[in-house]
């Protein structure tokens, strides 16, 4: 199994654009996570942390995603234009914009957002979310920009 122990030099400047994002533990955090889900086929937190050497627990990298203050949609769209600009110094071409929405049911009923659907692919209503998702296509590089939750507009006053 391969391990992470400290981040390569070749990746160094991938990441060194987005640090001024995150504050020094959470830049930690990113860029380990970010290593171990390309390297691995893990999931779960649990199965990321193992991918870590010297890394802080599990936990920490949990709440690493759901309560620190990065910009997340900011760091996704500044590493989609640098990878933009290095695809375009070799060669012009045309930059598709693909923006796709996707329905995700739910089974609970009380979670903020989530509202009655029709899903399409299973040709039911039920009770869920759905999300907008953009990518860039660039001399056949898909790039992620983004993604966003869709709120009605009641949901969005809350």
């Amino acid at each position: 199994m391969i391990t992470i122990g400290r981040m390569p030099k070749k990746v160094q400047g991938f990441f060194q654009s987005v640090e001024k994002h995150f504050n020094r533990p959470a830049f930690a955090h990113f860029w380990q996570l970010v290593l171990a889900i390309t390297i691995s086929h893990g999931a779960t937190i649990e199965r990321l942390a193992k991918q870590l050497r010297n890394s802080t627990h599990r936990t920490k990298h949990g709440e690493f995603l759901w309560q620190s203050t990065w910009d997340g949609p900011a760091v996704v769209q500044h590493i989609a234009l640098d990878t933009l600009k290095h695809l375009a110094r070799k060669h012009g071409g045309k930059c598709y914009f693909i923006i796709d929405e996707t329905q995700t049911l739910k089974r609970a009923k009380k979670m903020a957002g989530v509202g009655k659907l029709f899903h399409h692919s299973t040709g039911k209503y039920g009770m869920g979310h759905t999300m907008l998702k953009v990518c860039l296509w660039y001399r056949g590089v898909i790039i992620p920009w983004g993604t966003w939750l869709y709120l009605k507009e009641a949901d969005a006053k809350k």
